[in-house]
């Protein structure tokens, strides 16, 4: 016996559903409980009220009657309550009157005394009072079931903390819903060290253990993936430095212009890789001094106004953070570069804008260009992503310069986001924090 009473609280235990059942069921008790209590109290208190209330007035209305009571005096009286009254004649020659057609007899009345004089008879009071000449009977109309609003406010307040109850108890087991909506949220957001907390071994536990195995295994894979990059990136220099000093002995001419465009490109994309890598492990240390990003936003933009679409810059006039000024300088460059090389000089220029947000700094490029499909934005940071494959690395770039500039902003503690333009093009918003 004792071993199926533990397996079924083992198996409760497990099943969020059964838990839930139990919670709603014990509910249901509590509710009825309360209810059968609260007409309990509301008929005893008003039994007790109203007894005493009619045995006073049957008192004093047989003194009114005298000892053998009249019909008349009795129909005059019955119009107080109302009452119901009755003579019933114990000596011959004297005649029995009633002001209700079905009053019951003295022998149906009998069982339901409560005292030798008074009793309880289908939600009516009744008082017998022995007369020399027979027995004055006087009854009660049936009462009114209805609970009084005390109790009904009793009820009321009682089935509001049942209610309560069973909200926290709900509330409290479904509470692994909402950590795991919440690490959905951070995870799709990037961060994918979240780990989910697992109370108990049910149904959302079981699914909170796997949701941790499962961002272990993505961010193991990003971990192998950009550790991979690195190692490669890191390899890959002594190979060029030899092909760097192979390009110093050729013969001048055209051969040798381009393979050493195709060197400089190949270098270019290694020091990128390398500096992702590096940014996005830790690994990159930053020189970390006072900037004003104001002043290093319009140096950045200076060579860019002269370019078609053209550029518009929107700064204010001081804006003072903790930050690697050669690399925010070439976050900057490398959100310009991109704006012009989709921008279209028919739509408009470039727009540039820096300005205090909370306690931090908010720096957006709009560009004019054509946009790209909603569903490549989540790609758009991603290391080799073009949105157009067709394009050639000469004007469509790497593919590493919105990657790169994303991990300089997340090294200074801020963000970078892209978003679509509703006139046309994109926005890139860059959020950093002043201390």
């Amino acid at each position: 016996m004792r071993r199926s009473v533990d397996g079924f609280m083992t198996k409760l235990w497990s099943s969020l559903f059964l838990k839930i059942m139990a919670v709603l069921l014990l509910a249901a008790v509590a509710i009825n409980w309360i209810n059968g209590q609260t007409v309990l109290m509301a008929r005893l208190a008003e039994q007790r009220t109203r007894a005493s209330y009619v045995r006073q007035l049957a008192g004093r209305m047989q003194s009114q009657m005298g000892p053998v009571p009249e019909k008349s005096i009795g129909l005059r009286l019955a119009e107080i309550g109302p009452w119901r009254i009755a003579f019933i004649p114990s000596k011959a020659g004297l005649q029995g009157w009633a002001t209700w057609g079905d009053m019951p007899s003295l022998d149906d009345l009998t069982p339901y005394l409560i005292t030798k004089d008074w009793g309880n008879y289908k939600n009516s009071f009744f008082f017998i009072s022995p007369r020399p000449g027979g027995t004055l009977l006087m009854m009660t109309p049936p009462r009114d079931d209805s609970l009084g609003w005390k109790y009904l406010g009793l009820r009321i307040g009682g089935l509001a903390f049942v209610m309560l109850a069973v909200w926290l108890a709900v509330g409290w087991l479904l509470k692994p819903v909402r950590w795991l909506d919440l690490g959905v949220a951070l995870v799709g957001a990037g961060e994918l060290g979240h780990r989910i907390p697992t109370r108990e071994n049910d149904e959302l536990g079981r699914l909170a253990t796997q949701f941790n195995a499962m961002t272990g295994q993505v961010s193991s894979m990003f971990e192998q993936r950009n550790q991979m990059l690195l190692d490669v990136s890191h390899e890959l220099r002594t190979p060029l430095t030899r092909l760097k000093l192979g390009l110093e002995a050729l013969p001048e001419g055209e051969d040798k212009a381009g393979l050493s465009e195709d060197v400089q490109e190949l270098e270019a994309l290694i020091q990128e890789l390398l500096e992702g890598a590096r940014l996005t492990h830790g690994r990159s240390q930053l020189h970390v001094e006072s900037v004003d990003l104001a002043a290093l936003a319009r140096e950045t933009a200076a060579p860019f106004e002269d370019k078609e679409p053209g550029l518009t810059v929107e700064a204010a006039e001081h804006l003072v953070l903790q930050g690697d000024k050669m690399r925010l300088q070439r976050l900057l460059h490398n959100l310009l570069s991109n704006a012009f090389s989709h921008g279209q000089p028919a739509r408009g220029p470039v727009l540039m804008r820096l300005f205090m947000s909370g306690n931090g700094a908010c720096l957006t490029v709009t560009d004019q260009g054509p946009g790209l499909p909603s569903e490549h934005l989540s790609r758009l940071f991603t290391p080799f992503f073009r949105s157009d494959r067709s394009r050639a690395r000469v004007t469509g770039g790497l593919g590493l310069g919105l990657s790169l500039c994303l991990g300089v902003a997340r090294a200074h503690g801020g963000d970078l986001t892209a978003a679509l333009n509703p006139g046309g093009g994109l926005v890139f918003t860059l959020t950093l924090p002043l201390a």
